[in-house]
């Protein structure tokens, strides 16, 4: 009984996974999460994200993957973890870390996804 109440207790305080964050605003908000992704390519149109994450961009445009992310809670978490992979995969072959990026991609968020970044705080 002490375990039972314990571990549910220390699992109350964790904190949440991101990507079942993200989804969670993704699932609630579908038509703009839809919206978005018919104006992906444009979107992402405005930078060097083909040159220079082609895995990135390749993961992105393709249907089956957007497809994951308007899907459920589960593929949509499922989408995130592929596209982190690639991501990864890019910086490794650029010689980039996440930390040489990350304010840039929550500029990007901020600017193209407002809605979702508004959602995260």
């Amino acid at each position: 009984m002490v375990g039972i109440a314990s571990s549910s207790t220390s699992s109350s305080t964790a904190k949440p996974d991101p990507f079942v964050t993200v989804c969670n605003v993704i699932t609630k908000n579908k038509a703009a999460t839809t919206a978005v992704l018919k104006n992906l390519d444009t979107v992402l149109a405005t930078g060097d994200l083909s040159q220079k994450f082609p895995l990135t961009y390749k993961y992105l445009t393709t249907q089956a993957n957007q497809q994951l992310l308007l899907g459920n809670q589960q593929t949509c978490v499922s989408f995130f973890t592929g596209l982190q992979t690639q991501f990864q995969a890019d910086l490794k072959n650029d010689n980039q870390t996440v930390a040489d990026y990350k304010q840039a991609l929550i500029q990007f968020l901020q600017n193209h996804f407002p809605k979702i970044a508004a959602a995260l705080g």
